[in-house]
């Protein structure tokens, strides 16, 4: 188990954090988007939200796994980028990609997307305890509570100013569902982090809602 351990850390901190780290888009703010084989950036790719909260969740936990202040500025810079970009001021929650430079690209709203941001915000705040990142966080939540679920559970795709749209974001299959697996179960996920990091009675009951709905209807 000692051994694995050290492997696992060397993966860690040799491989994985150096990649990370070497999509950090110091000129326009954010992670590149995307990276060829060769490991080439394309530095005129869109950015996807989700991977910048995917990328923000990432180093705000590594930093705090390991103690390693080094990594703060990372969560930082994708947390300004969220927050500058991202996240929609006019209708609320986040839109699912950038171009480079911030400007919105495509603004559908996703429950999946809304759920990532959530639980990238509650690791931001866990490692720094910024209050915004937190009040941030529940206004998502109240979004996703508010805008992307009926009495049945949580429901999928939504234009930006939240009329339902055609789930094509997650349904490489061709399956247009209404509800799916997936997303309830990031949305549980997203909430789960932040109860862990602030004892969230909304989402405390949330989350047994959806492990009944999980018992009941998923399994």
């Amino acid at each position: 188990m000692s051994r694995m351990r050290d492997e696992m850390m060397s993966e860690l901190t040799d491989h994985i954090i150096p990649f990370w780290k070497s999509l950090k888009d110091d000129a326009a703010g954010g992670y590149t988007g995307y990276m060829d084989i060769d490991l080439v950036r394309d530095e005129k790719a869109p950015k996807g939200c989700i991977l910048n909260s995917r990328i923000l969740w990432f180093f705000a936990s590594a930093a705090k796994l390991l103690g390693d202040e080094s990594l703060v500025p990372y969560a930082d810079h994708a947390y300004r980028f969220m927050t500058e970009h991202c996240v929609d001021r006019k209708f609320g929650g986040v839109y699912w990609s950038c171009a480079r430079d911030g400007t919105p690209l495509d603004t559908t709203k996703h429950t999946y997307n809304q759920a990532f941001a959530v639980y990238a915000l509650a690791a931001y705040y866990e490692l720094t305890g910024k209050e915004e990142a937190l009040s941030l966080a529940r206004e998502i939540v109240n979004i996703i509570e508010t805008k992307c679920r009926d009495e049945g559970g949580y429901l999928e795709a939504y234009t930006r100013d939240f009329r339902p749209e055609s789930n094509e974001k997650l349904s490489e299959n061709g399956v247009m569902a209404s509800r799916t697996m997936n997303t309830m179960l990031h949305v549980f996920e997203g909430y789960s982090g932040l109860y862990q990091a602030c004892g969230d009675g909304i989402c405390e009951a949330r989350m047994k809602e959806i492990l009944n709905i999980f018992m009941d209807r998923v399994y």
